[in-house]
């Protein structure tokens, strides 16, 4: 054990950290600009060129809205929506009065389980 503190304190005192240059090379400042890594610009190829003026405006875009392939007219609404191969119900009531009924129909199906059911 001597041995090991003896040998750690001379190690400690003949490295010098001040001296070590191992991040020398984070302190040279490299500046590649465009030009200097491309020589000849002339040889990129602009393989889907725009024709005409571009309208900025016009550069945003809606995602489509989920088809709807069944609604009840009431106010009670019950939609199925499809959106790709993802579908889903909208039930236009308030959980509290939706979440039993739901609960009862997915427990007496043989196919369909809860795994957690927390309604609070």
């Amino acid at each position: 054990m001597r041995f090991f503190i003896l040998l750690l304190i001379l190690v400690s005192c003949v490295s010098d950290p001040s001296k070590q240059s191992r991040n020398a090379y984070l302190l040279e400042e490299e500046d590649n600009t465009l030009s200097e890594v491309i020589e000849d610009i002339s040889i990129l190829l602009d393989l889907y060129p725009i024709n005409g003026e571009i309208d900025k405006e016009k550069l945003s875009y809606e995602l489509q809205r989920p088809r709807q392939f069944f609604s009840s007219g009431s106010n009670n609404e019950i939609r199925l929506h499809k959106l790709g191969q993802i579908r889903w119900l909208y039930v236009e009531s308030l959980p509290s009065s939706v979440w039993p009924i739901l609960n009862q129909y997915i427990e007496n199906e043989n196919d369909l389980s809860i795994g957690i059911s927390d309604p609070d």
